[in-house]
């Protein structure tokens, strides 16, 4: 098992009161971006869901690298803090 650090690619574009990242334990990237879309986090967090600028939840999100970066992280090393994410309305 790893983890995996999953992010929105341009935070601009990031809808007040929606994920813009999560760490993620999987076997691979695949199955990490997998997960999210299982667990059911949704398809609306960015205003390139849809061409018409409406934020539907149908979009494939979390597993789509044109709008998510996924990194695989790494466990050793230095004391840090891998995440820090705030983004209320």
């Amino acid at each position: 098992m790893a983890l995996y650090l999953i992010y929105v690619k341009d935070p601009d574009h990031v809808r007040y009161d929606c994920y813009d990242s999560v760490v993620v334990r999987a076997r691979s990237e695949k199955q990490a971006r997998q997960l999210l879309k299982d667990k059911g986090f949704g398809g609306g967090e960015t205003r390139h869901a849809n061409p018409n600028g409406s934020y539907g939840r149908n979009l494939d999100f979390w597993s789509n690298p044109r709008y998510t970066v996924c990194e695989r992280i790494d466990v050793s090393g230095e004391t840090e803090i891998i995440i820090s994410s705030f983004n209320a309305g």
